[in-house]
């Protein structure tokens, strides 16, 4: 469900009181330590407990048979020069059998695990690792498998996979994501 106007209007309008309620001046300090400062040696991945399935195992833990994340492209390109989005060449190339199956690597799907865990039991996520190293796709991929696992619950009563099991923090059609709006 895409937000309607009057629900658009008060997200700005939250907005616009919590940011004239932040004190930003000169007066404000912040402490800023060098990277090599910061001990992240007691780090963890979060995501300990998949480390060792395989992806099928995974993939059986989200529920999807096919896979694949809902509304991915079956195959890809594997030179990257064709452009998916320019629908003459993409069914000429299809039709050929030039695509490779597109698959996201083993800590995309994981990650994308994580996420539909932390949305589900309501819990706040922080994505982050080093630069390329697939975040967009495992975003793109959780707000995917979250539509899909949503048509699902209103379909069965529960989610796909293992996540059937796991206890509602919120109703599927409720928010989950505070984000100091006032909610």
């Amino acid at each position: 469900m895409l937000a309607n106007d009057p629900r658009t209007q008060w997200v700005i309008e939250e907005l616009d009181q919590v940011l004239h309620e932040i004190e930003v001046g000169p007066e404000t300090e912040i402490e800023e330590r060098p990277a090599e400062d910061i001990d992240i040696s007691d780090w963890e991945s979060g995501v300990e407990d998949l480390q060792d399935k395989s992806p099928d195992a995974v993939w059986d833990i989200l529920g999807f048979p096919t896979k694949r994340f809902p509304g991915f492209n079956e195959v890809e390109d594997p030179t990257g020069a064709l452009d998916p989005w320019d629908n003459k060449k993409w069914e000429a190339f299809i039709k050929k059998g030039q695509g490779v199956p597109f698959a996201p690597r083993w800590h995309q799907l994981v990650g994308v695990v994580k996420m539909m865990r932390q949305l589900i039991e309501g819990r706040p996520l922080l994505l982050m690792d080093q630069v390329g190293i697939g975040k967009t796709l495992q975003v793109v991929g959780t707000l995917c498998m979250y539509v899909a696992f949503r048509r699902h619950f209103a379909r069965y009563g529960r989610f796909p996979g293992h996540f059937g099991k796991i206890p509602l923090a919120v109703a599927p059609d409720e928010p989950t994501a505070d984000i100091g709006l006032g909610v």
